[in-house]
């Protein structure tokens, strides 16, 4: 119902279900199929054969994102695009951790066992064709334990962040937006890059970035 008033909104809006094994949740594809909202996010999948039959039941004009929250589909990730409307995909690390039997703690202690599965879970998805998101940070009042990680992910290759709270998604657009300097750069790259060119130079030594190609 909700949904359904926000059609003017300039959101893109997804939609969480519950589980594929939930007895509701059939039910709940067949409502959204109805109100027909922007994507659908599903939790819990565990194989091939869950999104097959996710893109059977969600309507043709749904995006499908999925949750990698089971040790089954972190194994799995770079084989769960079985099409162009499975486009997105988040890692839920407190479920995940505790599916592979490790403990949701060691996301406090920046383990490097966390820092694994982040890098093998954004190689995976972009070797896809996906777009990744990072892990929500549950304790929304500890900004600066949010700004710690965002700062790892974008070190990382990260370009997406899932958030809990305003304030988290106002920190996380900071943050990941490029600073003006880094635009400064491109410009200036672009605009020396394309008078080469015109000379029939393709590359070249500045002085400022050295060799560009």
């Amino acid at each position: 119902e909700a949904v359904s008033k926000l059609y003017d909104s300039k959101a893109k809006i997804a939609i969480r279900t519950n589980p594929m094994d939930s007895p509701y949740f059939e039910k709940e594809i067949e409502v959204l199929n109805a109100i027909s909202p922007d994507a659908v996010r599903v939790p819990k999948i565990r194989s091939v054969e869950d999104v097959l039959r996710l893109e059977k039941l969600i309507d043709k004009d749904i995006e499908i994102h999925l949750s990698i929250e089971t040790k089954e589909a972190l194994s799995s990730l770079s084989r769960l695009k079985t099409s162009e409307r499975v486009t997105t995909v988040f890692l839920g690390a407190i479920d995940l951790l505790e599916d592979l039997g490790l403990g949701s703690h060691l996301i406090d202690s920046f383990s490097e066992t966390v820092k694994y599965i982040m890098c093998k879970f954004l190689v995976d998805a972009k070797t896809a064709g996906f777009t990744p998101f990072s892990f929500v940070y549950q304790n929304h009042s500890d900004m600066d334990g949010f700004k710690k990680w965002i700062e790892i992910e974008k070190n990382m290759g990260f370009e997406a962040k899932a958030c809990i709270s305003p304030a988290q998604v106002k920190a996380a657009n900071s943050f990941f937006a490029p600073s003006q300097d880094s635009i400064d750069d491109a410009v200036y790259i672009k605009n020396i890059f394309e008078k080469n060119e015109a000379l029939g130079i393709g590359g070249f030594k500045d002085e400022k970035f050295g060799f560009i190609d």
